[in-house]
């Protein structure tokens, strides 16, 4: 019903759109040379009797599609209407094929940059160690900024990833959502995690930032971006492994639940009666046809005119007759 309300296609409706495309209809009128069988001079035209010979619907309280296709042959009726979901497999995987390929792209330009980024913080972090020879910070401010630059990191991977993801995906998509919430949960641990570092500084777990020394701030500012740079390049470099993985899969995407057959018997099991009403009409038509050349031959002739006038003239007194008795 939310889907309907606010105007988002079931995947059924959108295989039955895929199915009567031109791409589709197309391979199969090729594949069964349907322009001979059809007489079709155009492509056109054999779409359109194509078309008009089949039926794709979805149900309403089951979702399935079903295909039934019409034709002289019962054979080929039913291979007709498995060829329509060969036909469906295979869009549906040049769409994924082609869908992985765009976010590999995306993915692998993000993940150029970020080492571009990396190999410049360290750089920078190198350059200001050498210059100024700052020490190693202690263990537990190490351990405080990898956790922050994890953090980080993670927020933005989920950003990416939701950034695809609506690229394909309606915001109602139950992806889009979970990775949505995700992101708001890691927000709230790198909120906290900064209230943490504020709080340790007031209670001297390390030193405040009044205490702690220029250089060895900048150090610090220097090797949380080479962490944060060093985790965002590990995770893109994840997603690109992921996405060439879905590129390589090649899996049917639909299932069958009942394969067509050829029929035993005519679907339209009104031809007989047609046929037989058919018959009938041109029978009296043909005693139509005799009468009246009867009549014209009697006319023709004078003896049989005579006769043929008497036989009038007594209808035309029966006639006012029955006139007179009705009134």
């Amino acid at each position: 019903m939310a889907s309907s309300l606010l105007g988002i296609k079931t995947t059924g409706d959108i295989y039955v759109g895929i199915l009567s495309s031109n791409t589709v209809i197309d391979s199969i009128i090729r594949q069964f040379d349907l322009r001979k069988i059809y007489n079709s001079e155009t492509i056109e035209d054999a779409r359109l009797n194509l078309r008009k010979n089949s039926v794709i619907s979805v149900g309403k309280k089951d979702g399935l599609i079903n295909i039934e296709v019409t034709d002289i042959d019962p054979k080929r009726a039913a291979a007709i209407a498995n060829a329509y979901i060969k036909e469906l497999d295979n869009v549906l995987q040049e769409l994924q094929i082609s869908e992985a390929k765009g976010r590999l792209a995306f993915l692998e330009k993000e993940r150029s940059q970020s080492n571009y980024n990396l190999a410049k913080a360290e750089e920078a972090l190198r350059t200001f160690s050498e210059q100024s020879s700052v020490i190693q910070i202690d263990a537990q401010t190490k351990g405080m900024l990898e956790y922050i630059a994890n953090l980080k990191a993670n927020i933005d991977a989920r950003e990416i990833q939701i950034q695809v993801l609506r690229k394909q995906a309606t915001p109602y998509n139950y992806d889009v959502i979970r990775l949505e919430t995700e992101l708001q949960g890691l927000k709230d641990k790198l909120k906290a995690a900064k209230m943490q570092i504020d709080q340790a500084s007031a209670t001297d777990v390390w030193p405040p930032t009044s205490k702690v020394p220029t250089l060895g701030l900048e150090y610090m500012r220097l090797y949380r971006e080479t962490k944060f740079q060093e985790v965002l390049f590990e995770l893109y470099n994840k997603l690109c492994e992921l996405a060439r993985l879905d590129m390589a899969k090649n899996l049917t995407v639909l299932q069958v639940i009942d394969t067509a057959l050829p029929p035993e018997r005519r679907s339209n099991q009104r031809m007989l009666p047609s046929v037989l009403a058919g018959a009938l009409t041109f029978i009296l038509m043909i005693f139509v046809a005799f009468g009246r050349n009867y009549l014209e031959h009697i006319r023709n002739q004078e003896d049989e005119a005579q006769r043929l006038s008497y036989i009038v003239g007594y209808l035309d007194k029966w006639k006012d007759g029955f006139f007179k008795l009705k009134r």
